[in-house]
Parts: structure tokens; C-alpha cells; sequence
């Protein structure tokens, strides 16, 4: 599914937008979004792909109506999973899971039922105004997801990489603001050194008997938050993952790789498993990325 004039997926003022429609989303329960407006933004391209092969346009795309999928996927069982981790996903990120702040009281969510935290359907006319709610459903973006997969594989993996960069704040704007004004590791002076610091901790490891990547595995996970294949999905970058990074961040990766080093090679064990060199590798990941980190 493709469609030439605009993209798949952007976000854009914090907002979803599918194929250039924005979702919208509820307004008094805003982690839900509404894959009626999913459906109805995927109209043409969902026809143009049904003629592609071969298949009737317009029976294609009413088999793909939300209620067509909400009658196949409403196990209790399932259900109670998407609230459960509905309301631990609104416990850590807030209401707004990331996105634009509407103005919503938090303890509403621990105050609906199950059912309401993951479903609300509106019925009627439209109201006035962007944020308020629209006639149609609106689903948590668990089940967008499962949707999106109903409509198009694309179409959900998009939407998936979409949801991960706006909880760990990656975006089209907020990307393209980066790259503005940090330049990339690769070529630089940092990158060099990188590629040094990282040779002086492979030989402290190799005195430990500690695998290397167990160590950097944790200074990427105390760096970032995150491991660097899940960073690598949030960002779309490729490898070498260190030629990718900004300057800035490989100069924080290179003071937690000195740190890590020292720590390794004048450990008073003779011989470190990986669990611990990997801990080493965390705690002056966080060390480091810290120690630049303003505070408030």
C-alpha cells in the first residue's frame, strides 16, 4: 500500500496523521484514536491496491470497515491484556501517551472499566474543532495496531515505529531539528577516538575474561535508555550504528567507554561474568549520559 503525493505516516504539531488525514483522537479520553478516521484515510490507496490485483475496489474496501475487524477481535481475554497494558502505558508516559496535550484529567483513567479503556464509539454528528470527538470509533493504539495489520502489514509497521519514537520522543520534527544543528559522528575527531576507546576496552575485557559487546550492550542501554537495535528502529538508522550517532552522543558514549575500561581492567575479580561486565557497562552509561544531563 503506497501512495505517491504525501506520506504514510507523519507526525506533525504532536498529532497522527495517516496519508495526509489527521486521527483524531478522543477528547476525553485522548490515548484513544480513531481508526474510523484510519479507515476513511486509507480509502484510496486501499482501492488502488484491490485494482492492482485484480479485486473489486469498492467490495475490497467496505470488507475492511472497523466493524468488519471489531467482530473478530473482541475476546475478553485479549481485551483485558490491551487495558492492562493501557493503563500501565498511561502510568509511565501520562495520558496523552507522548502526543499533543489535551486537556484531560488524569484520574480519569483509573477511573473508567476496562471496556471504556479501550474502546469508546461516538455516535451522531461531528463537533467543532480538531481535538473533539467525531462520529466513529476509537481504539487504544494496541488496537490500531491490529487494525493497521488488518488493512495493510505496511501500514502497521509504520504505525508501530510511528507510537515507539513518540514515547521515547523521536519525531519527524524533533529529528530534522537534531540534524540541523548536530552534525553525525562519522568523519569527525570523536568518531576516531570512539574506534580507540573502544579497542582499550575489547583488551581490558579480553584480562577479565568478559565479552566486549556485554559491556557495550550496557553503556548503550545507559546511554540511551534503550538498546542499540531498539534505537535503531525509533531513529531509522543503519550501520555502523557509532558512524550514526551524533557527535555529541558518541562524546558521551566515549567518556562512559574510558569509565567502563578503567573499571574493567582494575577490577578486583580476576574474572567477571557478563551479567556484571554488562552492569559495568550500564552504570557508566548512566554515569556519563548524567553527568551532561541539566537539571531542574
Amino acid at each position: 500500500m503506497s501512495d505517491t503525493k504525501v506520506k504514510m505516516i507523519q507526525v506533525v504539531n504532536q498529532e497522527l496523521y495517516v496519508f495526509g488525514k489527521l486521527i483524531s483522537r478522543h477528547p476525553d479520553f485522548p490515548w484513544l484514536f480513531s481508526i474510523t478516521d484510519v479507515y476513511k484515510a486509507c480509502e484510496v490507496p486501499l482501492k488502488r491496491e484491490a485494482k492492482k490485483y485484480g479485486k473489486d475496489p469498492e467490495i475490497t474496501y467496505k470488507s475492511k470497515q472497523p466493524n468488519t475487524w471489531l467482530a473478530k477481535n473482541t475476546k475478553e481475554s485479549r481485551l483485558d491484556a490491551v487495558a492492562h497494558e493501557v493503563r500501565r502505558r498511561i502510568k509511565k508516559y501520562g495520558v496523552n501517551c507522548g502526543f499533543s496535550s489535551l486537556k484531560t484529567d488524569p484520574a480519569v483513567a483509573g477511573s473508567v472499566n476496562n471496556r471504556d479503556l479501550w474502546i469508546q464509539v461516538k455516535k451522531g454528528g461531528a463537533t467543532k474543532g480538531i481535538h473533539l470527538a467525531t462520529q466513529g470509533t476509537y481504539v487504544a493504539q494496541d488496537l490500531v495496531l491490529s487494525y493497521a495489520g488488518f488493512l495493510n502489514d505496511r501500514l502497521q509497521a509504520r504505525i508501530n515505529s510511528t507510537f515507539i519514537s513518540v514515547l521515547n520522543g523521536y519525531t519527524d520534527e524533533i529529528t530534522k531539528k537534531v540534524e540541523k544543528n548536530e552534525r553525525i559522528a562519522k568523519g569527525t575527531q570523536t568518531r576516531k577516538t570512539n574506534v580507540e576507546l573502544n579497542s582499550r576496552l575489547v583488551e581490558a575485557c579480553g584480562l577479565k575474561y568478559v565479552i566486549p559487546i556485554c559491556v557495550q550492550r550496557g553503556i548503550n542501554e545507559g546511554v540511551f535508555g534503550m538498546s542499540a537495535t531498539k534505537l535503531k528502529k525509533v531513529r531509522g538508522i543503519g550501520e555502523p550504528f557509532n558512524d550514526n550517532l551524533t557527535e555529541n552522543e558518541v562524546d558521551i558514549k566515549n567518556a562512559a567507554i574510558a569509565l567502563a575500561t578503567y573499571a574493567v581492567r582494575n577490577h578486583e575479580k580476576s574474572k567477571l561474568s557478563q551479567v556484571e561486565g554488562k552492569q559495568i557497562g550500564t552504570l557508566y552509561g548512566k554515569y556519563a549520559r548524567d553527568a551532561v544531563t541539566p537539571t531542574t
